[in-house]
């Protein structure tokens, strides 16, 4: 869990720099948590994009593809726009200011846009192979810019008061399960529009494997990487829904791993399962957020 141990070191850093007047100030700004889930979903917003993008090109669920698409367009912009001005009704108040912040924005805003184009081309016209190929290309350029700008907002807007250590951390890793819900989709996806690709069967080899683990350490804890039990009953109760719907997953990418041949409806039944995933875990991070807030109070 590369991102958890970056988010700590950010996050330390902050605390040990920050004065006592910055944090009064910090306490200020409203909207922190806010900001941090926001910059979250945006790199979930990006595997999305690719996840939606690759079904539709290969005419897997081509309504329901479609929408997503349209949706992760809409949300992409969306947030990228409300972490640079602010939006009262997403929870901030207030533009960014933040120099380093402000350049990461306008940085995904450069590389946002031709894939943003490709993607209503694909809209229009999903035989596309060219738009298909620019998403393919550049997607994962894109998710790592976003990704650096979650620790980077991360780090900028943790601190001993507003938003604890340990909360960004589980904030982080949950964050990161809807981003593999995406991604594991995309692999998915390009692997079984694929003879075969020993690179993709890898990279959804490790998906599965780091959202498996991610899953059960937040059920049932994992100290040695700062995740306790889930806080409260109504996070347990969707950890453990998400450990129940596991194994119909598994049942599916584990064939493809093996290199095993997976019928077009399995494939569609996966973008099914992973969609219903990626709402249940939004609804979850969301569920954090609000309980990283308890120390306002």
């Amino acid at each position: 869990m590369q991102m958890t141990y970056r988010a700590v070191a950010l996050v330390a850093c902050q605390l040990a720099t920050t004065s006592y007047a910055d944090q009064f100030s910090m306490i200020q700004e409203s909207g922190s948590a806010e900001r941090i889930e926001l910059a979250d979903e945006l790199r979930s917003l990006t595997q999305e994009v690719a996840s939606a993008a690759c079904h539709l090109h290969s005419l897997v669920e081509v309504d329901r593809s479609k929408e997503q698409l349209r949706e992760a367009i809409g949300g992409f912009d969306t947030r990228l726009i409300a972490l640079r001005d602010g939006d009262p009704a997403l929870g901030l108040i207030g533009a960014e200011h933040k120099p380093r912040v402000l350049r990461d924005i306008l940085e995904i805003h450069d590389i946002w846009v031709p894939i943003m184009t490709a993607s209503e081309t694909l809209l229009q016209n999903p035989a596309d192979f060219d738009a298909a190929k620019l998403i393919y290309l550049e997607i994962q350029r894109l998710f790592t810019k976003a990704d650096d700008t979650f620790v980077h907002i991360s780090g900028e807007y943790s601190n001993s008061v507003e938003l604890l250590e340990a909360d960004a951390i589980v904030l982080d890793i949950v964050g990161q399960q809807v981003v593999n819900s995406q991604r594991l989709a995309y692999d998915a996806c390009r692997l079984g529009s694929l003879t075969a690709d020993p690179v993709l069967t890898a990279d959804l080899e490790n998906t599965v494997t780091h959202f498996e683990r991610a899953l059960f350490a937040l059920r049932f804890g994992q100290p040695s990487i700062g995740v306790q039990t889930a806080p409260t009953l109504e996070i347990a109760e969707h950890l453990e829904q998400a450990v129940e719907d596991w194994a119909d997953i598994r049942a599916i990418t584990d064939p493809m791993v093996a290199g095993e041949y997976v019928s077009l409806d399995q494939r569609a039944r996966l973008f099914h399962l992973m969609d219903q995933k990626l709402h249940s875990m939004r609804e979850l991070t969301h569920l954090y957020v609000e309980y990283s807030k308890r120390t306002l109070h």
